[in-house]
């Protein structure tokens, strides 16, 4: 009997444990906080930006706690996430897009069209040289030219001649085609309407060999770009971008 009674008395005491007893206080990290009985960044988490229930609007990101302005450049893609890729992004506050290049710190944008002799201002004119020997150029124009559904006029132009020109007496050129602009299903050769976009042709038809939406992200690998020597008229159309270093 004594070794019975040695044993019984931690079991008694064992199953005295109080079952209501409240338990341990949710952990979170430095940068959480509890919200609904859940641990929540609220330093990025657009439900709770800053604090418990604090909801951001759906063109608003979360950085640092506060709700700001979300996707409107490349560096506050990069605030908002930073593991974002590289890659098109669009503002959600206009629906222009842009081009992300994180890895050079580089940001593409406003890819237009207007003859090629005018002044754009902060843009470059697209040359098949330049097209052709620059892999991220291309990844960007692919993605401005598929987000806008094709390129954007900056005017009301009257153009002299129909090939999109590259440089002095050279056109660009696509597969070794020359691009041809083409709007509401026609050619455009002539003129070109404020804010219209338009497609390419690389034969004159407009239901057969095109440049239209959307372009397959390998484009550039079956229609390698080039320039010829064809354009020479100084109101021939063009087509601009713009490249800014800093994401901004």
């Amino acid at each position: 009997m004594k070794w019975i009674a040695l044993f019984a008395v931690p079991l008694l005491a064992a199953c005295g444990d109080d079952p209501s007893a409240t338990p341990d206080a949710l952990v979170c990290g430095a940068d959480e906080m509890v919200c609904g009985g859940t641990c929540e960044k609220t330093m990025t988490d657009e439900a709770n930006c800053g604090g418990c229930g604090t909801q951001c609007t759906a063109q608003q990101a979360c950085v640092s706690g506060s709700c700001v302005a979300a996707n409107i450049h490349c560096a506050r893609v990069r605030e908002a996430d930073p593991a974002a890729p590289d890659g098109t992004y669009v503002n959600p506050a206009n629906n222009d897009a842009f081009y992300c290049d994180f890895t050079n710190g580089v940001m593409y944008d406003d890819l237009i069209t207007a003859p090629y002799a005018s002044t754009q201002a902060d843009h470059t004119l697209l040359s098949g040289t330049a097209l052709a020997a620059d892999t991220t150029l291309q990844k960007a124009f692919i993605g401005l030219f598929n987000a806008a559904g094709g390129v954007r006029s900056a005017g009301t132009y009257t153009f002299g001649n129909c090939c999109v020109y590259a440089g002095p007496g050279a056109a660009l050129l696509f597969d070794g085609k020359p691009l041809l602009p083409f709007g509401d299903g026609s050619p455009a050769c002539e003129s070109a309407g404020a804010d219209k976009i338009y497609n390419y042709t690389l034969d004159g038809s407009t239901t057969g060999n095109v440049v239209a939406p959307p372009l397959p992200a390998d484009y550039f690998a079956t229609h390698p770009p080039s320039q010829g020597t064809m354009c020479t008229d100084n109101m021939n159309p063009g087509i601009f971008y713009r490249k800014r270093a800093g994401l901004m």
